[in-house]
C-alpha cells in the first residue's frame, strides 16, 4: 500500500492505478464537500459533484509537497465550489 506522497507522484506521472486509489480514499470527501455547499447554496448536487471532482483532478495536478493533501485538496474543492457559486 502506498501513501499519499507515493501516489500523487505516480498519478502526476499518469499512472491511473494511483489515481484510481487517490480516488477511493478521497471520495467521502468530495461528496461531503459538495452536501454542504449544496444546502447552503441550493444548487443541484450533482452540479457540485462535478466541480469537486474537476477539483480533485486540479489538486493531483497541481499539488507540490507543502502541506498534506487532504489540506491542499480541501482547499482547491473550496476555491472550486465558491467560485463556482
Amino acid at each position: 500500500m502506498y501513501n499519499d506522497y507515493e501516489l500523487l507522484y505516480l498519478a502526476q506521472e499518469n499512472n491511473e492505478d494511483a489515481v484510481n486509489e487517490l480516488r477511493k480514499k478521497y471520495n467521502s470527501l468530495l461528496y461531503a464537500k459538495a452536501l454542504s455547499y449544496s444546502r447552503s447554496s441550493h444548487i443541484d448536487i450533482k452540479e457540485l459533484l462535478n466541480e469537486t471532482e474537476l477539483a480533485f483532478y486540479k489538486a493531483i495536478d497541481n499539488y507540490i509537497d507543502k502541506n498534506t493533501f487532504n489540506t491542499y485538496l480541501n482547499k482547491v474543492i473550496d476555491n472550486n465550489l465558491t467560485n463556482y457559486i
